[in-house]
């Protein structure tokens, strides 16, 4: 199911608090007597806003609310990606924080917390978690069960093609020569290279004729730059190469398709070929019969003449 939203593209924290933030947000509560200090969560949509989104066209809006005692809860917004194994804190595109002081009779507080994510990013496909907890609460290490409320993970994924860029072209009329684009989808796209002078096309892993393109391969980086060691995947992105035999001077013009079950992109590729002669074999026949031509207008002139 695809999910679309207006999303707002700044960044916009509103915190609404009913009663005062002194006495009327500070409740009395026992560790083992009732009524008993603790954090609880009362609600969350983490079930409805599972699914698929697709990339800058929609957002996501998650709702957590939680009751405690003796204060008001803060509450955190955490994410881990599908190629992570930590969470960290969400940068919500629009957030509201409302909080209401001596909810019941027993004085517990209650805050509800709205983030609103655009999705902007593949990299944002992941898990997500609304996580609250006391403002005297000791490190996260060492909390104990009541000092911390955490509500299911929402299961979120971003469709799309994010990018299309040309990373390397090796051409030399008359060679064999090369060309390389990186491109970025979820889910993994197909790629279509069409050479726009005799419309020949070539999908990737498949040859025909003087064009072969490679299976799609996944982008590798190291930190340091290096070409050895070990190296991680980029996630969503791949390279797709192009090899071309008897490269001609007609072979500069390459039309890129790129697509997947979210969207489909294209891109005019302007080569530049080495060494291609002035006379290329591809426009001698046209100078061929506009020569021919003009000998029969003069032979033509000077039978009438």
């Amino acid at each position: 199911m695809w999910r679309r939203a207006v999303v707002c593209m700044l960044v916009v924290v509103v915190t609404v608090v009913q009663g005062s933030e002194n006495r009327s947000c500070v409740s009395k509560c026992h560790s083992k007597e009732y009524p008993q200090c603790g954090i609880w969560l009362h609600r969350d949509n983490i079930k409805e806003v599972s699914g698929i989104y697709l990339l800058g066209e929609g957002g996501v809006n998650f709702t957590c609310t939680v009751n405690s005692l003796p204060k008001p809860a803060t509450i955190d917004w955490l994410f881990r990606s599908d190629y992570e194994n930590e969470w960290r804190t969400v940068r919500c595109s629009s957030m509201l924080t409302s909080k209401h002081c001596r909810l019941n009779a027993i004085g517990e507080h209650q805050v509800t917390s709205q983030c609103l994510l655009k999705t902007e990013k593949l990299l944002q496909s992941g898990a997500y978690r609304c996580s609250a907890r006391l403002p005297d609460a000791r490190p996260s290490t060492e909390v104990n069960a009541n000092e911390l409320a955490v509500s299911p993970d929402a299961v979120v994924k971003v469709f799309g093609i994010e990018s299309l860029t040309l990373v390397a072209q090796d051409l030399s009329y008359n060679g064999m020569g090369s060309v390389t684009v990186r491109t970025c989808g979820n889910p993994k796209p197909d790629v279509v290279w069409v050479n726009t002078r005799d419309d020949t096309a070539v999908q990737a892993g498949q040859t025909n004729g003087r064009l072969s393109a490679l299976p799609l391969q996944a982008v590798s980086m190291r930190e340091d730059g290096s070409r050895q060691g070990p190296a991680e995947t980029q996630p969503y992105c791949y390279l797709a190469k192009l090899f071309i035999s008897r490269v001609g001077a007609h072979d500069h013009q390459f039309l890129i398709t790129v697509s997947n079950q979210a969207n489909t992109k294209y891109q005019h590729l302007q080569l530049d070929i080495s060494n291609v002669p002035r006379s290329s074999p591809h426009v001698q026949p046209i100078l061929a019969v506009i020569s021919f031509t003009s000998l029969l207008s003069i032979a033509f002139r000077a039978i009438n003449f």
